[in-house]
């Protein structure tokens, strides 16, 4: 639906902005890899550190973008990050 309806798109880009995700991350207790953008237009930098400061078994992951979606940024670079993170957390 959103594909096709402008209007949707620019209020679900308007809502993601202040989703607050914190209580449910610090619940977490699974290794967690954090992947976004330095100039991300939906989640500062500011906001999402907390997230990864507050997880013990978290990485973060900053790439040089402006990109909405990082983990298709580079896309070799990520898969290489996933695995590394995998094969890190996995023993």
């Amino acid at each position: 639906m959103a594909s096709n309806d402008l209007d949707v798109c620019i209020a679900a880009t308007g809502v993601v902005g202040r989703i607050d995700l914190l209580d449910q991350l610090l619940r977490t207790k699974a290794p967690t890899l954090i992947i976004t953008t330095d100039h991300n237009a939906l989640q500062s930098l500011a906001k999402m550190r907390p997230y990864q400061r507050k997880n013990a078994n978290s990485r973060f992951i900053v790439l040089p973008s402006d990109s909405y979606h990082p983990t298709a940024t580079k896309l070799a670079e990520r898969v290489a990050s996933v695995l590394s993170f995998i094969a890190d957390t996995a023993q």
